[in-house]
């Protein structure tokens, strides 16, 4: 990524539109040109390690599969089985399924399962279910057309409930996870703040468990950190604990986790049991994702959500480098806008019809008056949403649907200013100086 003259002042590049982009990039993403005034000091603020960002090979990424950790191969896990399911994280992850589900289907089919004995489940835990289209960016058109692929419901009376190993409550999965004899997951290494990283147990809880299940998950258990790479063996009470010792219990036999990059590459693959593999990857992840923090106070941080974007809460992962600017603007497509999250326990069919219902809103009732100290402070742009839809939820921020009204509002004076830009800063670790 580069700084470029413009006939303005610069220009940069930055991905946008995570799943839901151009043609030109296969709609995996967009690369929108942002103009700067030339009295403006630009900086990126890219991770540390960018150039060793290199892709794999399909060769290679089929290798990595064969080559599991702490795990037979897939194959021969499949010779003594008779149906395998293959779990997948959902769009509000960017995971690039795609390029890894034809070396697992091979796999299977080496090892006695047919593609008719496979099912693939979205594991969307309390997110809305994926249309047949994106599951075709997900996983790819063919996969689609000729292999089983079912959304999970947090809410379906279709479950199997197990016993907590540690004397907690029962716990319950989708059935469909729980009776496959062999059980697989896809996941994408991303920085989380309660679990440390994606990947790993969490294809099983939250990905395709009950909403009670997840709902005491996410409140009983402690939070604790964003990026954080855990031992074989957790002893802190954390959300990751539970996961893992419910993913055990259920059975969770195949985990492939990958480190991407912003635009869906596959640059680094761990696959085999679901703890040995998942950790692998996570201290990939953290090495390959630091970024070294800037050592003074910016007058500007233009912070990309990029691929956490698809919707207004997540792409909130995408705001840690503000604190390093004195104003700053979150930058994010956020085609979902307010992301339906399991609302007050509601399924996502009542959760539509509910919102045809409501009266439309004013959006001026929302905005911030300036008694915010955060308002004037922090801007957020997306060029695909509405203020009438931002402005249902958050007073906290000005919102902005034009990138030249972005520019006009923090130039002010035209005077010399300092700016940071993180160009994908939902996957970004913060690395800070001494």
């Amino acid at each position: 990524m580069e700084i470029r003259k413009s006939r303005k002042g610069f220009a940069v590049h930055l991905p946008t539109d995570s799943w839901y982009g151009s043609p030109r990039f296969a709609r995996l993403y967009n690369l929108r040109r942002f103009e700067f005034p030339k009295s403006w000091d630009i900086h990126l603020f890219e991770p540390d390690l960018v150039d060793e960002m290199v892709p794999l090979s399909a060769a290679e990424v089929g290798e990595r599969i064969r080559t599991p950790i702490g795990s037979s191969a897939l194959r021969k896990l499949a010779e003594t089985r008779k149906d395998a399911v293959i779990i997948v994280d959902d769009l509000s992850r960017p995971t690039p399924a795609f390029a890894v589900i034809p070396h697992l289907l091979e796999e299977l089919q080496a090892g006695g399962i047919s593609p008719e004995n496979t099912t693939i489940i979205i594991g969307v835990g309390t997110h809305r279910p994926i249309s047949m289209a994106e599951q075709r960016r997900k996983l790819g058109r063919e996969i689609v057309d000729r292999i089983r692929v079912v959304n999970h419901n947090c809410f379906t009376r279709r479950l199997k409930t197990y016993q907590r190993p540690n004397g907690g409550p029962d716990f319950s999965i989708n059935r469909l996870v729980g009776d496959a004899d062999l059980k697989i997951s896809v996941s994408g290494i991303l920085a989380h703040g309660g679990a440390g990283f994606g990947g790993g147990a969490k294809a099983i809880l939250p990905s395709v468990a009950s909403y009670e299940t997840i709902r005491y998950n996410h409140s009983t258990f402690d939070w604790e950190g964003y990026g954080i790479v855990y031992p074989k063996e957790i002893t802190s009470q954390g959300i990751r604990r539970d996961m893992e010792l419910c993913a055990r219990e259920v059975g969770l036999d195949f985990s492939v986790n990958l480190v991407y990059s912003p635009l869906k590459e596959v640059l680094c693959l761990f696959a085999g049991d679901f703890v040995d593999a998942h950790r692998a990857g996570c201290k990939m992840g953290r090495r390959l994702f630091l970024t070294t923090a800037p050592r003074e106070k910016l007058d500007i941080v233009i912070a990309d959500s990029h691929p956490m974007d698809t919707d207004i809460g997540q792409s909130r992962r995408g705001s840690w480098p503000e604190e390093y600017g004195t104003r700053s603007v979150l930058v994010a497509s956020a085609r979902d806008g307010w992301a339906y999250h399991g609302d007050g326990g509601k399924s996502y069919q009542t959760y539509r019809q509910m919102r045809k219902k409501q009266k439309p809103l004013d959006t001026y009732r929302f905005k911030g008056t300036g008694e915010d100290s955060d308002t004037e402070a922090q801007a957020y742009y997306s060029p695909t949403i509405g203020e009438d839809v931002f402005y249902e939820r958050d007073a906290k921020r000005r919102f902005f649907s034009q990138w030249e009204q972005v520019v006009s509002e923090l130039d002010g004076t035209g005077k010399h200013k300092t700016v940071g830009i993180f160009p994908y800063a939902s996957m970004q670790i913060e690395q800070k100086t001494d």
